[in-house]
């Protein structure tokens, strides 16, 4: 018998990707006004305006955390690869891992408690720039703006503060392999200041491009 594919919009998805979090399956989110490409995910936070999420990333494994604002998901459905990738995740022993110490209700307690728990983390602000995003340590915060103490290419802590409106903030990634090397490469071993990068990104699924 042929499985019914689950769709949510509106006000189904917060009930699709608060189902998706309890059962662990993976899901595939669409977010078609900020990328037309789309990201197959497993999440393991839920809040009232993000949701935190773990993607499996192109090379078929689990590399860190994404916040994605739930305005902006546009489709919730069921991954149609969910089989094959899970799969690949069981033989690379690989599994999602919640984190309880994110706050998800509002963007500022997003911010604040993600650089609280990582050395980096990386503020996307697709509406505005989507292709750069700032990479750094976020070390104020409020409903009207936050201050970021950005790092350079190599890790290293800029002189100046920036503020940005909070508003602006689509996305919060942390927890993954680039963060940590410039965590590593600017002599970061606990979550203290941090600065500026503008990593660029590539068209598809929002991914950073190489670094090279």
């Amino acid at each position: 018998m042929a499985k019914a594919k689950r769709t949510g919009t509106g006000g189904n998805k917060l009930a699709q990707l608060t189902a998706a979090r309890d059962d662990g399956r993976i899901l595939r989110i669409h977010r078609r006004t900020i990328d037309v490409h789309h990201l197959d995910v497993f999440v393991v936070g839920v809040g009232s305006e993000w949701v935190l999420v773990q993607p499996v990333r192109d090379r078929i494994d689990l590399d860190g955390y994404e916040a994605l604002r739930l305005k902006d998901i546009t489709k919730v459905e069921d991954s149609p690869r969910a089989t094959f990738l899970g799969a690949v995740l069981k033989l690379r022993k690989q599994k999602p891992k919640a984190v309880k110490k994110v706050a998800l209700d509002t963007v500022d307690g997003l911010l604040l408690s993600a650089s609280r728990g990582w050395q980096l983390v990386a503020v996307h602000r697709e509406k505005v720039d989507p292709d750069v995003c700032e990479v750094g340590r976020v070390r104020e915060a409020n409903a009207k703006t936050y201050v970021l103490h950005p790092v350079d290419l190599e890790g290293v802590f800029e002189r100046e503060l920036e503020t940005f409106p909070s508003r602006d903030v689509t996305r919060v990634d942390f927890g993954n392999g680039y963060e940590e090397a410039l965590a590593m490469a600017g002599g970061m071993t606990m979550p203290k200041t941090s600065a500026r990068t503008k990593k660029k990104t590539s068209a598809k699924r929002g991914r950073t491009a190489s670094k090279a």
